[in-house]
């Protein structure tokens, strides 16, 4: 009987935990902007590399999204690498539990706010190990100034979003800023 191929999913379901992990990056000069992006790297048996970016918004929504990249070779790694880089300011190697406590503390403060990770999180979490964070999370700045700063983002409803900062933290103990018109809350 022909052996059946596993799935992604499955794959990063049974392995991905346990896979070494790679070089790990992030835009370190946008923290005080509040929108940083990490890449986080495991070597597969192969040689190759499973990667995952996460674009975190530190000031208020967490973890906004997360791609994942299976299966690719060194090149095609330090490409994605260089692209991030072009884009989003200079992808600098850095620890991996310093960007575990930033991964999960974005998203542990953002659900205190009322929101929750991107679905893409599913997937992309199963390469991260929650056991790697540790004291160093409380040393890390979530919020502006000791409070939540709302930033809209392209694919942001920003409406429900005031709402949701309205029910949870009270008008008036958030900063945020809208890009166009004031058809808002």
């Amino acid at each position: 009987m022909p052996q059946q191929k596993m799935s992604v999913s499955e794959y990063l379901i049974s392995n991905g935990r346990e896979l070494p992990f790679g070089d790990c990056y992030m835009n370190k000069s946008a923290i005080p902007i509040g929108m940083v992006t990490v890449i986080v790297t495991k070597q597969m048996p192969s040689g190759n590399f499973i990667l995952s970016a996460y674009l975190l918004d530190i000031y208020c929504l967490g973890l906004k999204s997360s791609l994942l990249s299976f299966d690719i070779d060194a090149k095609t790694k330090k490409f994605i690498v260089d692209s991030f880089s072009a884009s989003s300011g200079k992808m600098e190697k850095t620890d991996i539990v310093y960007l575990h406590n930033l991964i999960y503390g974005a998203i542990n403060y953002s659900r205190k706010l009322g929101f929750g990770p991107d679905k893409s999180f599913k997937n992309s979490e199963m390469i991260l190990n929650p056991d790697l964070v540790d004291d160093g999370i409380s040393k890390i700045e979530f919020g502006c100034n000791g409070k939540p700063m709302f930033i809209q983002g392209p694919d942001d409803n920003v409406n429900d979003i005031l709402a949701t900062l309205n029910k949870i933290v009270g008008k008036g103990n958030y900063d945020f800023t809208i890009l166009g018109g004031n058809d808002f809350l």
